[in-house]
């Protein structure tokens, strides 16, 4: 129908037995998605998103001699705080969220010190999963406090309405001084919506889960979390998964929908860990890295989702746990471990 209407095809996909697809016309855009799992069919359509996404090849970002790699900061001030940064071949970013405003210039200098080449820093995208003050401050500083030390591109996000917000006591920054920052930044916004994928080079994001799948039916257990855009970078052999502050219900619905499909090489886990996500969805996802966006002391916590932790300690599949309050983590895209290979907790301590 959208073709005959003289639209062109951005993106399309079969993931699991799921069909997505996004169509543009100029500035009109119309993305449908079906899900196998009970047959639902969404169509999203925008009269202004058309020009706002990504191009839909970007072969110069290949290009480059710069290994790629996924780094977790360190966030050892804080109990929570979530940030990370994917380096891409040419040497540019992908940066999701930020944690704390205390914590924007150690994102910047990471940033810089990763930079290569003449100019400033380029970002190609920046990611925020959702608008809690652990994880969107850093993002506002640098719009307001920095913006000339940096070139952003995109900002990705999935908001939910702002009464609906209120109501369920969340964070109300994506209605409001959202858009004046990104304005600072001179970037693009993208609304995200499930199934859509953008390319980056050789680089894919695809969007597994956003808001709307939970909250235009109610299911979100008047959670703000739930709100967490869930996204995966891959290529055509390495894999990672970011799952923001996702709760049980979104996890239940991925599941639902992706099955194994969901299997991933490194992880940024949940809610700092302590999140009701079942072990069901990390048994499908199966990385071999598992990034903590916690200190020590949360990741010893018995009192919330301990069996959890433990439990993927055992797993054969678990090779590395990465637990930011501890340590600032950077690893190679692509990195490979030994089936036999034991389990690595750089620089943690455990508490007898």
């Amino acid at each position: 129908y959208y073709l005959q209407k003289g639209c062109e095809i951005y993106a399309e996909s079969e993931k699991a037995g799921n069909l997505f697809a996004t169509l543009v016309n100029g500035e009109f855009m119309a993305h449908i998605y079906w899900f196998k799992y009970n047959g639902e069919l969404n169509v999203v359509l925008s009269d202004t998103a058309g020009d706002m996404l990504p191009p839909a090849q970007s072969p110069e970002i290949a290009q480059g001699s710069v290994k790629p790699s996924v780094t977790q900061m360190r966030d050892s001030s804080n109990v929570n705080g979530m940030c990370c940064i994917v380096q891409l071949p040419d040497g540019s970013f992908i940066v999701y969220d930020g944690s704390y405003e205390k914590r924007a210039g150690k994102v910047l200098a990471q940033i810089e010190d990763l930079h290569v080449g003449q100019g400033k820093p380029l970002i190609r995208a920046w990611v925020l999963t959702h608008s809690h003050d652990d994880h969107h401050p850093t993002f506002s500083y640098i719009c307001n406090k920095k913006a000339d030390k940096v070139e952003v591109e995109y900002v990705i996000f999935a908001p939910i309405e702002e009464n609906l917000a209120v109501k369920i006591g969340g964070d109300q920054y994506f209605n409001n001084k959202f858009h004046e920052d990104v304005a600072k930044l001179g970037a693009k916004t993208v609304y995200a919506h499930t199934g859509m994928e953008f390319t980056f080079g050789n680089f894919k994001m695809e969007v597994l889960l956003a808001a709307d799948d939970l909250f235009k039916v109610g299911n979100h257990n008047d959670y703000f979390n739930n709100s967490s855009l869930v996204t995966r970078i891959y290529t055509e052999d390495y894999s990672a998964l970011f799952t923001g502050d996702i709760g049980k219900e979104g996890t239940n619905l991925m599941t639902d929908v992706y099955g194994d499909y969901l299997k991933s090489d490194y992880c940024q886990v949940s809610h700092h860990g302590v999140e009701d996500v079942p072990l069901e969805f990390y048994e499908l996802v199966e990385a071999a890295i598992l990034a903590y966006p916690c200190n020590q002391w949360l990741y010893d916590q018995k009192e919330r989702h301990y069996d959890v932790r433990m439990a993927l300690e055992e797993r054969s599949y678990t090779k590395e746990i990465l637990i930011a309050g501890v340590g600032q983590f950077t690893r190679e895209w692509g990195i490979t471990f030994a089936d036999d290979a034991p389990l690595s907790m750089p620089e943690y301590k455990r508490k007898r």
